[in-house]
């Protein structure tokens, strides 16, 4: 039996198990429902200390270790998520601290509570929690969702956004606007562009009335955005977001295709400028070859949408496609699509006058 969720025609999110086969078929099946009535709802609250925490979901706490209260305080669990939905994780170490401007929290998967438990027992009053989490057995992968809401935490109707909850109640202002793309710059780390989620405004003198030291007097308003990444920025940090304008939405682009390249996604990507020139980045080995013979070659590989491929093709080397991956992404780029991987499984290189064709040798365009 798996677990799953999806909305109705109206945007009603429905929780719902089934046969994994039959997934596809009930998501399917509520695009043509416009709502449905649940005569009871139950939810569960997880108790922290003296307060607890609402979920959606069937979850049992192993263990807990925390003080202070919702917007002040520090807490690490261990989590069993008996009903995940979408194949997610079912066995969480979470730490979590909170103070009134900001909130920083983590969570870790395990592959069994055991080892979730022996990793609590270990670290929950050491410091450099994030640090130290991966090192331990049964560690399956490490989230940071800073101020957001971890996704087993969702409540009602919420929905999921990767791995939180989507973040509905965050404000605009005038100057951190939802959507917008910020670039990080530091002379000590690389660029970052991270996608801004909102942001909300402190008046100085409502930060003089919450002030918790009496010498704390804040003359200056404090402005507040909060990142995708769970990143929150507030104004006196370092580096200052700066927004991304329309004509430097490439450094956007280059950035996601950099890292589908590192995933092993596409063998190259290639960068458009509006000046018309254009960025090509390519992963050169030693094994790489510098240029192919002209000849027929049997291939076959896949693009990045998983579609499979394979055929002959004839090639012709030129100074501007000297091996038969430069012609192949030059012919996709045509076609609109990208070539994840490609295989040469047989050549035959063409003779000139009884000898074979040399390599690198290319023969010039008709000048007339």
């Amino acid at each position: 039996m798996r677990h799953a969720e999806a909305p109705t025609a109206s945007g009603q999110l429905i929780r719902f198990s089934c046969p994994p086969e039959m997934v596809d078929r009930v998501k399917q099946a509520l695009q043509d429902i416009r709502s449905i009535d649940i005569p009871v709802t139950g939810r569960v609250n997880i108790a922290h200390g003296g307060y607890g925490r609402y979920t959606r979901y069937n979850i049992v706490q192993h263990k807990y270790a925390g003080g202070g209260g919702p917007g002040n305080g520090t807490l690490i669990e261990v989590l069993e998520v008996v009903d995940p939905p979408d194949d997610r994780g079912s066995f969480i170490l979470l730490w979590e601290v909170a103070t009134p401007y900001e909130d920083e929290g983590y969570f870790a998967e395990f592959k069994s509570l055991e080892s979730a438990i022996v990793a609590f027992d270990k670290l929950w009053a050491s410091g450099d929690w994030s640090k130290k989490v991966p090192k331990e057995p049964g560690f399956c992968r490490l989230v940071r969702y800073g101020w957001r809401t971890p996704w087993f935490y969702a409540v009602g109707q919420q929905l999921l956004e990767g791995d939180t909850v989507f973040a509905d109640n965050v404000p605009n202002n005038s100057i951190y606007r939802y959507g917008d793309h910020y670039i990080f710059e530091s002379p000590y780390t690389l660029p970052i562009i991270r996608t801004c989620l909102g942001g909300r405004i402190i008046l100085a003198e409502n930060r003089r009335s919450n002030s918790y030291y009496s010498h704390e007097q804040p003359k200056d308003d404090l402005q507040i955005a909060y990142f995708d990444d769970g990143t929150v920025w507030k104004s006196g940090d370092f580096p200052i977001p700066k927004r991304v304008t329309s004509d430097q939405l490439w450094i956007v682009e280059a950035i996601d295709k950099f890292k589908r390249f590192l995933a092993g996604g596409i063998l190259g990507f290639t960068i458009d400028f509006s000046d018309g020139g254009q960025f090509v980045g390519r992963l050169k080995t030693k094994a790489d070859k510098t240029h192919h013979r002209s000849g027929r070659y049997l291939i076959e590989g896949k693009t990045t949408i998983g579609k499979s491929f394979k055929g002959e093709v004839d090639f012709a080397p030129t100074s501007e496609v000297p091996t038969l991956d430069s012609w192949l992404a030059s012919w996709a780029k045509k076609k609109g699509v990208e070539i994840a991987e490609v295989t040469i499984i047989r050549q035959k290189t063409r003779t000139i006058s009884g000898q074979r064709a040399w390599e690198g040798v290319y023969q010039l365009p008709d000048q007339t």
